[in-house]
């Protein structure tokens, strides 16, 4: 997704990770985006609202990594594929990505 199209991306993924890992999931977009060293950052996301659990989330939809935490392999594993599954849903909106 172009930069510009973050804010909407977000919304969506907020929204299908909610409704897998419950509405205390809070996702948001952090100091480093924007960041030249860190250009495929997309945001961050604590899964179960505890304040420590933080993903990162990258824009190219290839990869991510638990930051600290004590998630499972299968909560990471479920975390990838709503990812991948919110940039499919968000491209058949119509919206130009990166991929296009």
């Amino acid at each position: 997704m172009y930069p510009k199209e973050d804010d909407k991306f977000l919304e969506l993924l907020t929204k299908n990770l909610r409704a897998h890992f419950g509405e205390e999931c809070k996702t948001w977009q952090n100091s480093n985006v924007g960041n030249p060293e860190y250009p495929q950052l997309l945001c961050s996301a604590d899964m179960k609202g505890y304040g420590g659990d933080t993903c990162h989330m990258w824009r190219d939809g290839q990869t991510y990594w638990p930051m600290v935490g004590d998630y499972s392999l299968d909560e990471m594993e479920r975390a990838e594929l709503i990812l991948r599954k919110s940039i499919l849903e968000f491209q058949k909106r119509g919206v130009r990505t990166v991929w296009d």
